[in-house]
């Protein structure tokens, strides 16, 4: 599916991961590692800028809620547990 290889986010370090995604303003995201597979997931921590997980029998994470419409370079690192979304 075409559309769903679009959605994928790319490793460029053993940590990070990154990819150029159109999103609609308002909308909401999080990011899993497998395609239907809800566990673990990441989203929005206590704060902006902040991933927070739930690999599973916890709570979930917040959504990262998209600020306007347009493309945005997105990164995400698992090791300082941070994400950000920069429209380009």
């Amino acid at each position: 599916n075409t559309t769903l290889k679009a959605q994928y986010l790319t490793r460029v370090s053993p940590w990070v991961f990154e990819g150029t995604q159109t999103l609609t303003g308002g909308a909401n995201v999080k990011f899993i590692s497998q395609v239907s597979q809800w566990q673990p997931q990441f989203g929005k921590g206590s704060k902006d800028g902040e991933l927070g997980y739930n690999n599973g029998g916890g709570n979930d994470p917040g959504t990262i809620s998209v600020p306007s419409s347009g493309t945005y370079k997105i990164q995400v690192n698992f090791y300082t547990m941070t994400y950000t979304l920069t429209k380009q």
